[in-house]
């Protein structure tokens, strides 16, 4: 999902909306998604370990193929990929993290990331 101004878009099937409840409801009643670098349909249950097959193997480095970030080791990758599923809004006054696999809300980064294991 992308920001635009306070509209928020969904790259799986277009939806248009302001960043608030609208959009994490929208999230949760999801069954698949749109992989956000091969746009591959990838169910919710599997987004997580699809994210994991972007990962490539460059000399000693592990190589985002999303951002193209270096990371020293595969778990550090593991993780990594995992924070495009995570979106972040602002503009509210407060920043929000919503999981594009479920549409739980979360206050910072470290707790949208610990939630993310559990989609492994």
């Amino acid at each position: 999902m992308s920001k635009t101004s306070n509209v928020v878009v969904c790259p799986s099937c277009g939806f248009l909306g302001s960043p608030s409840e609208d959009l994490a409801s929208k999230v949760q009643a999801l069954d698949s998604m749109k992989c956000p670098k091969c746009k591959a349909d990838v169910t919710i249950r599997d987004a997580a370990a699809h994210m994991e097959k972007h990962i490539k193997v460059q000399g000693k480095n592990y190589v985002c193929d999303i951002c193209n970030s270096k990371l020293p080791s595969m778990g550090a990758a593991e993780r990594h990929v995992k924070q495009h599923l995570i979106l972040q809004l602002s503009g509210t006054g407060l920043n929000r993290f919503i999981c594009l696999v479920c549409g739980r809300e979360f206050l910072t980064m470290k707790a949208a990331l610990a939630h993310m294991k559990a989609h492994q």
